[in-house]
């Protein structure tokens, strides 16, 4: 079609839609933009960049034209794919925004929003193709996949708390009381039926992956739930903590139709008891 058909037809179009032909136009870009989602990597790298550049032009022109000054910061949220997909940007004029005001460079900025975000969206849209596949051993079924999306949630959530684990690579299921009492953290409303941190079923320690299915799954319920939290503590407490006077793992209220009567309490020195909740 030529140019002056199609100036025809979007006048024609506007005029039968004088109301709503921008929203309709809008959500027809949106459906465009979906419908071309990238299925490698490689292509969401791409559109990535793509989309920051767009933004990018959109801040400058704006500053230059009309004295409009931004600042722009941006990540994916997909944990193991996207770890090198964000991107901060600030016009001119909020040039040092980030350091001045929030007491951070620009990797810092970047760092805690995707812990934010990951740790938002990690547990509240579990992406299940991303998740290895489920080994079995014996007569009990492991769920690695669970076990590594609590390590991510965990890890993320740790992050974004100002915590940081020593080890990048592992979950540190084995030495968790002696990492958190590091941080000056502890663990609250960890569930009843649940592997503590440390112990293991088999006679041999395989961390995270130590949780069966069933287990993985009661974690992760208490984490969307909010039942079970990560929280910093005091440096009072922190000390109470670090002599194993208080516990850095307290465990949820046994159910009504429990045998035991009182929740379980982990201690720094991996020593455990049922005198909690």
């Amino acid at each position: 079609l030529g140019a002056t058909v199609r100036r025809n037809c979007y006048e024609l179009f506007k005029a039968a839609y004088p109301d709503t032909w921008q929203t309709i136009l809008e959500y027809h870009g949106q459906s465009v933009m979906l419908s071309g989602v990238p299925q490698t990597i490689a292509m969401r790298a791409q559109e990535f960049q793509k989309y920051c550049r767009k933004i990018i032009a959109v801040m400058d022109g704006g500053a230059a034209r009309f004295g409009f000054e931004s600042a722009f910061v941006t990540c994916s949220k997909v944990v193991n794919q996207d770890g090198g997909l964000g991107q901060i940007h600030t016009t001119p004029g909020a040039g040092g925004f980030w350091l001045s005001r929030c007491k951070a460079d620009d990797d810092t900025i970047i760092g805690h929003l995707k812990a934010h975000v990951y740790v938002t969206h990690q547990l509240l849209y579990p992406t299940p193709s991303i998740y290895p596949r489920t080994e079995q051993s014996g007569s009990r079924q492991r769920s690695l996949a669970n076990s590594v999306h609590f390590s991510i949630s965990s890890c993320s959530y740790l992050l974004s708390l100002g915590g940081k684990f020593l080890s990048s690579k592992k979950f540190p299921w084995n030495t968790l009381p002696a990492e958190l009492t590091r941080q000056g953290m502890m663990i609250t409303g960890y569930p009843e039926d649940v592997l503590l941190p440390g112990e293991y079923h088999a006679s041999k320690s395989k961390g995270i992956a130590n949780l069966t299915l069933k287990e993985a799954g009661e974690v992760i319920a208490a984490l969307k739930a909010g039942t079970m939290c990560l929280k910093k503590v005091s440096e009072d407490m922190q000390a109470m903590i670090l002599t194993s006077e208080l516990p850095v793992v307290e465990g949820a209220r046994p159910p009504a139709d429990s045998l035991h009567t009182s929740g379980r309490r982990l201690f720094a020195n991996g020593q455990s008891d049922r005198k909690g909740l």
